[in-house]
């Protein structure tokens, strides 16, 4: 395999991680760990490509790592703690790996993507109308994960041009979205919509300036349309079967607790599901009003400070500002390419899906966001 070929091997790896229930099952997550490893070893042996991170996004990455060990070594339940290193360690190897691969990694992905995300609706739909399944998680654990995976895909889509399309692509790329929006109302996800609305938002205020006046209607038209659809969807999916669906903030109080007795150094990477049974609370669901037992903080933006403490959240958190200052610097100095807010994009409606669900649950969706970073 030449270096041509990495960002065609990683974007078909990435897709790849998004098997056995989004690459949680064990087969899947040691191909892709097996894959990252093999293209990590073979990039080490070349150079000229890539750039340093800057430091005002590197110190604070290095902080935040520095903390997860120390929690680790520190962390009653080991294995759980070495697992959650590991995958730490494939991210950032991806991101590394997006890096050396550039634009044209970007380009082969956002198609891999597409069709695969494409198959994935078909696979929903055909157990929508022959298994009866009321919300179909495809080949993902959950239908939040796949959600937020089809989001991912939309926003690449809509935001991949750095020329006008032409009618044709205008149709095939129209048809995509479409097929793709309609996957992710049958998952029913709340959180994927939020975050659907503030990723098409962003790439609106990017790209109004540039659009012609029919263009400027037919998006509100459209906007308009998607907002009817998101309504209905929202109003059949607060119909169904989900006794629980109010219970977050039961489960946030609980994990705001959590963080508050071990502010300084969190429970420890890994360790948030054999912490929580010290915090449940009641669900005033009949008698045994304790049953309902949660292994997670339904909120990435709480399971930061509560598994790596408050001094690895805000670590994090400057880290995050770094790279914001990093992306502006370069959209005014125009060395981003328009292509690249389809992936800012992507990445806006991860961060905002995150704080209502735990995206870090799904390796084939944090894996994706490690790689359009």
């Amino acid at each position: 395999m030449n270096r041509v070929a990495m960002p065609m091997v990683l974007a078909g790896l990435l897709v790849a991680g998004t098997l056995g229930q989004g690459g949680n099952g064990p087969l899947v997550m040691l191909l892709v760990h097996l894959g990252v490893a093999v293209l990590v070893g073979r990039e080490l042996g070349y150079h000229g490509q890539g750039e340093p991170l800057p430091r005002t996004v590197l110190w604070p990455v290095l902080g935040f790592m520095a903390a997860a060990l120390a929690g680790a070594a520190t962390s009653p339940y080991g294995y759980g703690a070495l697992t959650t290193l590991l995958e730490m360690a494939v991210f950032w190897g991806i991101a590394w790996l997006a890096v050396r691969g550039g634009m044209p990694f970007l380009d082969r992905l956002r198609t891999v993507l597409v069709l695969a995300a494409l198959a994935q609706v078909g696979y929903v739909m055909v157990r929508r109308l022959f298994l009866d399944e009321w919300r179909s998680a495809g080949t993902f654990f959950n239908p939040n994960h796949l959600a937020a995976w089809l989001v991912v895909a939309v926003l690449l889509l809509a935001g991949s041009r750095d020329r006008r399309p032409t009618s044709r692509e205008w149709t095939l790329h129209g048809i995509a979205v479409l097929i793709m929006f309609a996957g992710l109302v049958l998952s029913g996800s709340r959180g994927g919509m939020v975050g659907l609305g503030v990723g098409g938002l962003y790439l609106l205020i990017v790209a109004w300036g540039r659009m012609t006046r029919r263009e400027k209607s037919a998006a509100v038209a459209g906007a308009v349309l998607v907002g009817v659809v998101v309504t209905g969807a929202m109003v059949r999916r607060f119909q169904g079967p989900d006794r629980f669906s109010l219970h977050r903030t039961g489960i946030w109080s609980g994990t705001v607790d959590m963080v508050s007795d071990n502010i300084w150094s969190g429970v420890g990477p890994g360790q948030f599901d054999w912490n929580a049974r010290r915090y449940q609370f009641a669900d005033g669901d009949g008698a045994l009003s304790y049953d309902h037992l949660y292994s997670n903080s339904h909120s990435d933006w709480l399971r930061l400070p509560a598994e790596f403490g408050l001094p690895g959240a805000v670590l994090l958190i400057l880290a995050l500002i770094g790279t914001v200052t990093v992306i502006r610097r370069r959209r005014r100095s125009g060395s981003l390419p328009p292509s690249s807010a389809g992936a800012i994009a992507a990445l806006l409606a991860l961060l905002v899906q995150s704080a209502f669900q735990n995206l870090s649950h799904s390796p084939a969706v944090y894996l994706t966001a490690a790689a359009l970073l």
